[in-house]
């Protein structure tokens, strides 16, 4: 179990390293970078690069959720393909590459945001 979550840790950092040490983009234009793509395909959809607020509206989109993002992780880049029609699982996974919490507020809409250092602390 640990071997896998190492192993799906390091392929996720080459993604995120990629995106975030490309000469073009910025921290204060996360849609600068115009590498960012979502790829939609038979049952999957694939991020690349592309921002963690932008990501979750695709899939909320494709699920009929609502879903908010806040903020100060809206910018968070987000690699990866994922299952289209499984979004619970997409959600569930990124606290473990992001630093963000997911929460399911009382009105049954879904909100992300950014971790607490006591729940970044327990991840290390």
């Amino acid at each position: 179990m640990v071997w896998f979550a190492l192993v799906t840790l390091a392929c996720v950092i080459l993604f995120l390293g990629r995106a975030y040490l490309s000469p073009t983009r910025t921290a204060t234009s996360p849609r600068s970078n115009s590498a960012a793509t979502v790829t939609i395909e038979d049952d999957r959809i694939v991020f690349y690069a592309e921002p963690l607020a932008h990501a979750v509206e695709h899939f909320a989109a494709l699920s009929g959720r609502r879903v908010t993002v806040s903020p100060e992780v809206a910018a968070l880049v987000v690699s990866g393909e994922f299952k289209k029609n499984d979004f619970d699982q997409f959600l569930s996974m990124l606290p473990s590459i992001l630093p963000v919490r997911v929460e399911l507020m009382s009105d049954g809409r879904t909100r992300i945001a950014a971790a607490t250092t006591t729940q970044q602390a327990a991840k290390n």
